[in-house]
């Protein structure tokens, strides 16, 4: 079982979470054949069953030098050090905070391209929940700043949560429905803000197809 998938920007490399191994695996795409998965060979991986049990999301700072990891056993956002950007074999575990205040079942995360604010999304609460970082990309530093939304009207089961570049769209991908929802914001960044009056879906088949339009 793969909940989560990351594509590296340069769309050369991309990371699957394993959820019945409890992995990080890297892949890298054949030269010539950029955003090509049927090229892709397995090159690395890490172990992360010290620290989630129940690994469902993915996310990796913008220059490859630290991995986030949410899951569903111990409610937290498990920050790692990658001492050589973007290999995953060189992943050390730094720290984590606990989002259980706000979901007890987090199953997507994202960071705003600043890292200083992060959101995640849950199946307890159906809601996306928004924290504050002080300092930027320190999951220790998170903060709950009092803004979510809720989706039970579209989505009880969500697995993931994206943003277009300037936080003005939001996307959801969930398994009850099997779609991905895309709903525009009035002010950027600020997910209270969604207008669950305007939106479009698409069909998929896992939260997967939607993290990977993060990057595309």
């Amino acid at each position: 079982v793969c909940p989560s998938v990351y594509v590296k920007p340069d769309g050369n490399t991309y990371y699957t979470l394993a959820y019945n191994n409890k992995q990080v695996r890297q892949f890298t795409i054949n030269v010539g054949n950029t955003w090509n998965v049927a090229t892709s060979i397995l090159v690395g991986n890490v172990s992360i069953a010290a620290n989630e049990g129940l690994p469902t999301g993915l996310f990796f700072k913008p220059d490859g030098s630290r991995m986030y990891v949410v899951g569903t056993a111990n409610s937290r956002v498990i920050m790692y050090n990658v001492a050589t950007p973007w290999q995953v074999n060189t992943a050390i575990h730094m720290t984590s905070v606990s989002v259980t205040a706000n979901e007890t079942s987090p199953t997507g995360l994202y960071f705003r391209n600043d890292g200083n604010t992060l959101y995640f999304i849950g199946t307890n609460s159906d809601r996306i929940h928004q924290w504050s970082l002080t300092e930027a990309w320190n999951v220790q530093t998170a903060r709950y700043n009092t803004r979510s939304a809720a989706i039970t009207a579209f989505e009880t089961s969500p697995t993931g949560v994206s943003f277009n570049d300037a936080g003005t769209v939001a996307y959801i991908a969930g398994n009850l429905n099997r779609m991905i929802y895309q709903f525009p914001m009035t002010e950027a960044w600020n997910v209270a803000t969604i207008r669950f009056d305007t939106f479009a879906n698409t069909t998929g088949n896992t939260g997967l197809a939607m993290v990977a339009k993060q990057v595309t």
